[in-house]
């Protein structure tokens, strides 16, 4: 269940303690997704305010941008399919700004 920032700020530190997410110069990387389970109503209400905290943190946009690369260079996607990601990504930071 995801009440907050430090829900999912917690569970990325547990998986950097158990090796699972590496820091390098790129900032953080893994293997594995990290996303909130917003479950209840008022964990869906709460759920706009805790990703546009999370997008605010510069290691947090770092990680997700990360994640994209590995996503690209592990899977086969189509230019069009890339695109769109890239484009959701976009609009998602961009929405956090304002």
């Amino acid at each position: 269940m995801c009440q907050n920032v430090s829900d999912i700020l917690v569970m990325m530190l547990l998986l950097r303690l158990t090796g699972l997410i590496q820091v390098d110069e790129k900032g953080l990387t893994s293997k594995h997704d990290v996303c909130g389970l917003f479950e209840t109503i008022h964990d869906l209400a709460c759920a706009p305010i805790i990703i546009n905290d999370l997008l605010h943190m510069e290691e947090i946009r770092k990680y997700i941008i990360n994640q994209v690369w590995f996503y690209f260079a592990t899977h086969h996607c189509s230019v069009m399919e890339k695109y769109q990601l890239c484009l959701d990504i976009l609009i998602l930071f961009a929405m956090a700004v304002h």
